[in-house]
């Protein structure tokens, strides 16, 4: 695929050069085009639930947030690096609690599921193990002697379900 990607590269570079950034902005807009339709909540869980992906898709899930209680603008300071992650994981454990919802999970199980993916965001036992795919790794949290309990099964289960979806035009590729 990289020699897609200069021959693009190069034709971005030469309108800018040439002094006509029509076919460079051009591209940028299509980019962005293409990362609004995927900004999709559903998506984002599903890149969070890819142990690859969890701590991107907890910065974008903050970072994408269209209302921002302090006024800040996502400003890169501390503040706003924390208030961004924690803005991320609730709209993570929004999206996770309507699926669990419709999933049948009861009140206490989807309050479960919010404690454990703060666990599996932190990178905690069973949450720390390596795989190469996210149903492998997923089937591992499943098999984990010490994570073998129907607490950890939760969070295991929302994790192999969307596995299958792929994610991979979420917001991630969006061109600033």
């Amino acid at each position: 695929q990289r020699h897609l990607t200069i021959p693009c590269e190069m034709c971005i570079r030469d309108s800018f050069s040439r002094g006509d950034g029509s076919y460079a902005l051009w591209v940028i807009k299509a980019f962005n085009g293409r990362s609004m339709e995927m900004d999709v909540p559903l998506l984002k869980l599903a890149l969070f639930l890819d142990p690859r992906y969890r701590q991107a898709a907890i910065k974008m899930s903050g970072s994408n947030s269209s209302s921002n209680s302090n006024g800040n603008g996502g400003s890169s300071s501390s503040g706003g690096v924390v208030n961004n992650v924690t803005k991320g994981m609730a709209a993570l454990k929004t999206e996770a609690g309507k699926l669990a919802q419709k999933l049948g999970y009861s009140e206490d199980e989807t309050v479960q599921l919010y404690s454990l993916m703060d666990q599996y965001a932190q990178n905690r036992h069973p949450f720390n193990l390596d795989s190469s795919t996210p149903t492998a790794y997923w089937n591992a949290v499943l098999g984990c002697p010490t994570a073998a309990t129907a607490k950890h099964e939760l969070l295991a289960q929302l994790g192999l379900k969307l596995s299958v979806v792929k994610p991979t035009a979420a917001g991630i590729e969006q061109v600033r």
